[in-house]
C-alpha cells in the first residue's frame, strides 16, 4: 500500500530511536498519572479523616454543651422547687398570723367593750 517494505523503518536507526523514545514517555506519563492518582486517592481519604475528625469533635462539643444545659437546667428545678417550698412554708406563717392577729384584735376589741362598760356603769351609777 504505501510502497515501502515493513523492515523499512527497523533498519533505519532514528525511526526506531524516535519510537523508543515516544514510548518511554507514554511509559513516564503513564506512570506519572499512576502516582498523580495514587496521591489523590490518598489525598482524598486525608481530607475525608480531616472531615471525620471534624464532626467527631463538633459532636462532642455539642454533646458537652447538652450536658452543661442539662445540668444548669437540673439545678434550676431544685432551686424552683425549694423556693416554692419556702413561698409555702411563708404563706402558710402569713395566714397563722393573720389569724392570730385578727384574734387578739377581736380579743382588744372584747376587753375594750368590757372596759368600757365597767366604766361606764359606775358612772352612770353616780349620776
Amino acid at each position: 500500500m504505501t510502497g515501502i517494505h515493513r523492515n523499512t523503518i527497523t533498519n533505519r536507526g532514528w525511526p526506531v530511536q524516535k519510537l523508543n523514545q515516544i514510548k518511554d514517555i507514554r511509559k513516564a506519563e503513564e506512570k506519572s498519572r499512576k502516582e498523580k492518582k495514587a496521591i489523590d486517592n490518598a489525598d482524598v481519604k486525608n481530607a475525608l479523616e480531616a472531615k471525620m475528625i471534624q464532626a467527631q469533635n463538633e459532636v462532642i462539643y455539642w454533646f458537652n454543651e447538652y450536658q452543661d444545659i442539662k445540668r444548669v437546667a437540673q439545678h434550676s428545678d431544685k432551686r424552683l422547687q425549694k423556693m416554692r417550698e419556702s413561698r409555702d412554708f411563708y404563706k402558710t406563717q402569713s395566714d397563722t398570723d393573720k389569724r392570730s392577729l385578727l384574734e387578739a384584735r377581736q380579743e382588744i376589741k372584747k376587753l375594750r367593750q368590757m372596759l368600757a362598760l365597767k366604766d361606764a356603769t359606775p358612772n352612770q351609777l353616780m349620776h
